[in-house]
C-alpha cells in the first residue's frame, strides 16, 4: 500500500514500482514477441489516482482513449484523450485534457515505456462560485500487457495549473488503471474457416 502522509513518499514509492516493473522482476514470458502494440491500435481505459496539493488529499476517476501509430522498430507515437472527475473538499472538478504520446516496449518483456505531454481545461466550482484553470505537463509510466486485448497501466503524472484563484500551484499524481486494445491483432491470428476458404479457392 502507497503511504499517503507526504507527497514525495507516494512518488518516491511510485517510482520504484515503477523502476522493479520495467527492470524485469516480472521473469520474461516465451509469447512476449506477442504481446505487440500495432500501428492505428486504439486504446479505451479507466484510470484511479490520488491527488496531493500541499495537505490535503482527494481521489480522481477518469476515462480515457487515444490511438496510436507505428513510427519504425516497435516505437509508436499518438495522441490521447481524457475526461475526468475529481472532489476536494467541497469542490467539484470536471477536465479534458489531450496528449502527444510516445511508446516504445522493453525488449524481452511484456511491458512498454510510454511518455505524454500537453495539457487542457479544468472547470471548477463551489456552490455558486466558479472558476476555470489550465493543467499543463506530463506523464511518464508503464503497460503491462495482459494480451494483445488489454493491459494494466502504471503512470506518474505531474501537472502545473495555471489561472488559479490565488496563485499557480503543481499537482503530482500516481495513476493505476486498465486499457481495451482494439485492432490490435497478432498475425498470427487468423480468421475461421480461412484455410478451408483457401482450399476450395484451389
Amino acid at each position: 500500500m502507497l503511504n499517503i502522509n507526504s507527497p514525495m513518499n507516494c512518488l518516491w514509492q511510485g517510482f520504484t514500482i515503477i523502476f522493479l516493473i520495467s527492470s524485469g522482476i516480472c521473469q520474461p514470458r516465451n509469447t512476449a514477441p506477442e504481446l505487440t502494440l500495432r500501428s492505428g491500435t486504439l486504446e479505451l481505459g479507466v484510470a484511479g489516482s490520488v491527488l496531493f496539493i500541499e495537505d490535503m488529499t482527494s481521489a480522481t476517476f477518469s476515462l480515457r482513449g487515444g490511438v496510436m501509430r507505428e513510427v519504425g522498430a516497435g516505437c509508436l507515437l499518438g495522441v490521447e484523450t481524457e475526461l475526468g472527475y475529481s472532489h476536494i473538499r467541497a469542490e467539484d472538478q470536471i477536465s479534458l485534457q489531450g496528449y502527444f504520446t510516445w511508446q516504445n516496449p522493453i525488449e524481452g518483456t511484456p511491458l512498454y515505456v510510454f511518455l505524454m505531454a500537453g495539457g487542457g481545461i479544468r472547470p471548477t466550482w463551489l456552490g455558486s462560485f466558479r472558476y476555470t484553470t489550465f493543467p499543463m505537463g506530463g506523464n511518464i509510466g508503464v503497460r503491462f500487457m495482459f494480451n494483445n486485448n488489454s493491459a494494466f497501466r502504471m503512470e506518474y503524472s505531474f501537472r502545473r495549473i495555471l489561472n488559479a484563484p490565488v496563485a499557480n500551484f503543481s499537482e503530482h499524481r500516481l495513476l493505476l488503471g486498465i486499457s481495451l486494445f482494439f485492432g490490435n491483432k497478432s498475425p498470427s491470428e487468423k480468421p475461421k474457416g480461412g484455410d478451408k476458404y483457401r482450399r476450395r479457392e484451389k
